[in-house]
Parts: structure tokens; C-alpha cells; sequence
């Protein structure tokens, strides 16, 4: 934002972007607010301005670029897998770039998982599974989670997956989806510990 005049010229937007933020549970990181800009070829002249936008950039970004890519592979992604993408990212979506993956992908998330999680407060009734190979395409993982698999994923993946065990066969209840999340929630918190 630019202007010229007043001495609260930028308070609003401040307060108006501090509240935004809170609204919607994420920190409000700053501004960059400059006084004298009133056309396009103010801003190329100003002192500090291109040296401002870099350091914001960078410190915004940095964390995100840092992030470890995890892909959690199941049969269909559309169960455990998105129950498990969804306590990472509560848990620690600072520390992980999560994407879910089915050897054998459904069209949508498994409807006991969706309302079990929904129970906990989380949504993912929009999360998509993806096939592996359309994952694989766009970036490649740092560490691989293979849910309740056997086989191997070697030509797929490189390295060693991790493996977990999942608890009996896909929930056929909102109760078995339940102790499925809770389940999965203690590998969570010891993965992102």
C-alpha cells in the first residue's frame, strides 16, 4: 500500500489485516506501508522499497521451501491416507509438505473416514487422492509412508518406505474409522516428534 498524507494514514488497513488474520487463525506477519507513492514510478524510486520486498519474500517463503515432502502411499488414498495427511498438517504442517497417493486411487475420501474426522474437526471431504505417478511428476518425496502395503514400491519410490500397519480391513463404521484415527494419530505424533 501507498499514500502520501495523514499521520494515521495506514492504521486501518493494519488493524483490518490484523483482524483478517485472526479470523481465519494464521499470524499476521507485517506490512510494507510507504508514504510519497503515487504513481507507478514512485515505487521504483523509492530507497528501500526492492531490498523491503526481497527480505519479506524470503522470510515468508523460507519456512515453506524448507518444509520435508512426505508422501503417504495407501491402496486407495482415500482412508488412512487422508486421515493421516490431515493429522500431520494439524500437527505440523510447518514442518511437512504432505500429498496422499493410491496405488489404485479412489474418486473421493472414504465416507466413514470423512465423518469420523469431521467428528475431531477436520475436513477432508475435498482432499483428492492422487495416483503416484501424477505425485511423482510434480516433486519428488523426501520421506514415503506406505499404509497397510506389502508390496513393493521400489520401481516406484526411491529409498525405503516407512511401513505402518493399519488395524484390521477399511472401516466400516464411523466408530472403526474413529479408532483408525486414533490409531494412526499416535504414529503421527511420534513421526513429527
Amino acid at each position: 500500500m501507498a499514500a502520501t498524507r495523514g499521520n494515521n494514514l495506514f492504521d486501518a488497513i493494519h488493524l483490518t489485516m490484523q483482524y483478517f488474520y485472526d479470523a481465519i487463525d494464521a499470524e499476521y506477519a507485517g506490512h510494507l506501508t510507504y508514504r510519497g507513492i503515487e504513481g507507478p514510478k514512485d515505487m521504483a524510486r523509492h530507497a528501500t522499497v526492492v531490498e523491503d520486498v526481497q527480505r519479506a519474500v524470503a522470510g515468508l517463503m523460507s519456512p515453506l521451501a524448507e518444509r520435508k515432502r512426505l508422501l503417504i502411499v495407501g491402496q486407495t488414498g482415500a482412508c488412512a491416507g487422508q486421515i493421516t495427511a490431515a493429522l500431520v498438517r494439524a500437527k505440523a504442517a510447518d514442518r511437512f509438505d504432505v500429498r496422499v497417493v493410491g496405488l489404485d486411487p479412489a474418486e473421493k475420501v472414504e465416507v466413514n473416514a470423512m465423518k469420523a474426522m469431521a467428528a475431531r474437526g477436520w475436513d477432508i471431504e475435498y482432499e483428492l487422492p492422487m495416483p503416484i505417478e501424477s505425485a511423482l511428476d510434480q516433486w519428488r518425496p523426501d520421506m514415503v509412508i506406505a499404509l497397510g502395503l506389502e508390496s513393493d514400491l521400489s520401481a516406484i519410490v526411491a529409498g525405503d518406505p516407512i511401513r505402518w500397519a493399519l488395524p484390521g480391513k477399511a472401516p466400516g463404521s464411523i466408530e472403526t474409522a474413529g479408532s483408525l484415527c486414533d490409531a494412526l494419530d499416535e504414529q503421527v505424533t511420534a513421526l513429527v516428534r
